[in-house]
């Protein structure tokens, strides 16, 4: 995303992190793995991101979003994919914000 001209300001592992960093940060843009590993949810940082207007994408292996309904019209990018489909799924999100 670098490369692209994007300023990266993760990867964040944890919620409550990714929730610090969005406190001190607003990104104009997110893209967010729905399974963070240990019962770690996402789904308080989509919140969070959706009451702060900001447009998020689902980068997941798992094609299942099953947070609350605003959450399941999100756009889903599917794993494995490569950075130039990244690119493409992130300038089309902010694009249409």
């Amino acid at each position: 995303m670098h490369s692209a001209g994007a300023e990266v300001i993760g990867p964040v592992p944890r919620a409550d992190l990714a929730l610090d960093l969005i406190a001190e940060q607003t990104p104009d843009a997110a893209v967010l793995d729905v399974n963070l590993g240990d019962g770690n949810s996402v789904y308080p940082v989509a919140e969070r991101l959706g009451v702060l207007g900001v447009p998020y994408l689902f980068a997941t292996g798992d094609v299942r979003v099953t947070g609350a309904p605003a959450q399941a019209s999100r756009p889903i990018l599917e794993k494995p994919f490569v950075a130039a489909e990244l690119v493409r799924a992130v300038t089309k999100l902010v694009a249409a914000a």
